[in-house]
């Protein structure tokens, strides 16, 4: 199971449906959470869902300022091995630095998919 959603003050959803849609493609279920949640109530659908991946898009800059806080927040509520997978323009730019432990940073669409290959191929 892989949800996705944009974190919040992120009202640009493309993203986020596309990782959906990229994880159906490599074999995975799918439920796009939608835009702008904060990280808790991704965290508490993902872990009721038994998600083994969970993936944020982050492309307003107003939301990047936030996306580290957030990611770190969804990264303390998620088990270990849930993999969090991050994309969008502005996830890869300085507001995210360095992705903490547990955090997998994808600046393109190819690169999702080839991380979810790779994921659906060892379970």
């Amino acid at each position: 199971m892989l949800v996705a959603a944009t974190v919040a003050g992120e009202g640009d959803e493309l993203g986020a449906l596309l990782s959906v849609v990229s994880g159906a493609v490599e074999g995975w279920k799918g439920l796009f959470l939608g835009p702008r949640l904060p990280a808790e109530e991704i965290a508490a659908t993902a872990l009721r869902l038994e998600a083994e991946v969970v993936t944020l898009f982050c492309a307003e800059p107003l939301a990047a300022q936030a996306l580290p806080g957030e990611i770190m927040k969804l990264r303390r509520r998620l088990p270990a091995d849930v993999h969090l997978l991050v994309g969008g323009p502005l996830a890869v730019e300085k507001e995210m630095g360095t992705p903490p432990e547990g955090v997998t940073v994808l600046p393109t669409l190819a690169e999702l998919r080839a991380s979810l290959r790779e994921l659906g191929s060892s379970r």
